[in-house]
């Protein structure tokens, strides 16, 4: 589902060693138009505006897709690592008997691709180090 809806291309998805690949990073940026700037210029990646969003950006980093977003958790600078999943509930249960605790509710969201739009669902735990990870699966 990740490589459809984040890669339409073609592009392989990061496989790592287990079953759920790192999918998607995101970093809060204060002053979006200079991260943009910046990522390009550093990096080479194309960003593409996403309209209605709020203030967010993306492109493609190799295999894995990076977002910018303005503003941040709390309103602090932060990144965050988003994990592809089956089944975000399941994730989340599992997380939590693990010791991790919720940080923000489930949300859906549409995000147009090659062949349409698909839709998925994001959540974000903190383990119990303190750090916060998103999970990203399809919508049920």
């Amino acid at each position: 589902f990740v490589a459809q809806l984040l890669f339409p291309m073609g592009m392989a998805l990061a496989q790592g060693s287990g079953r759920h690949p790192l999918a998607w990073l995101e970093l809060a940026a204060p002053l979006l138009d200079d991260a943009v700037a910046f990522y390009s210029g550093v990096c080479g990646w194309s960003f593409e505006h996403v309209q209605g969003a709020g203030g967010y950006a993306w492109a493609r980093a190799g295999e894995l897709g990076v977002g910018l977003r303005s503003g941040g958790l709390d309103g602090e600078r932060d990144l965050t690592l988003y994990v592809a999943v089956d089944d975000l509930e399941a994730s989340l249960i599992r997380a939590e008997k693990l010791g991790a605790e919720r940080r923000a509710a489930a949300t859906s969201f549409v995000v147009p691709t090659a062949l349409g739009a698909a839709g998925c669902e994001v959540a974000l735990f903190e383990d119990p180090e303190g750090h916060v990870l998103g999970l990203l699966a399809p919508s049920p």
